[in-house]
């Protein structure tokens, strides 16, 4: 299978967006607990999740031009690696939507305190 350098490096560009994004969420949900004002909470959490819709779409891109591709088991190497790591990746993605979930939660019984 011949494939394109630019071709692997728009699935490999679109992974490494998400990983950046992954990060971004973790800052952003760490600094919203870290934060008293509840405002800032909002505007920590909405980021979060404008950050964790950027990973969706560039692990369903990235998912979609390894799709194109082939098969899982009949990617070459090294692509052959890219699905697991991408699967992770979405794992981390639920971990970390999870957490933005919980963290408007706890955001929003301090809000209902301060009302």
């Amino acid at each position: 299978m011949n494939v394109g350098l630019s071709y692997i490096d728009g699935i490999l560009g679109a992974m490494r967006t998400a990983a950046q994004s992954l990060a971004r969420i973790s800052h952003l949900v760490s600094a919203s607990e870290k934060t008293n004002a509840v405002a800032w909470k909002w505007q920590l959490l909405s980021a979060a999740e404008g950050a964790r819709a950027d990973c969706e779409r560039d692990l369903r891109g990235a998912e979609q031009q390894l799709a194109s591709l082939g098969a899982p088991g009949r990617l070459p190497q090294p692509l052959d690696a890219l699905p697991d790591r991408i699967q992770a990746m979405r794992s981390e993605l639920e971990r970390a939507s999870q957490a933005i979930v919980e963290s408007r939660d706890r955001a929003a019984r301090v809000s209902a305190g301060q009302a």
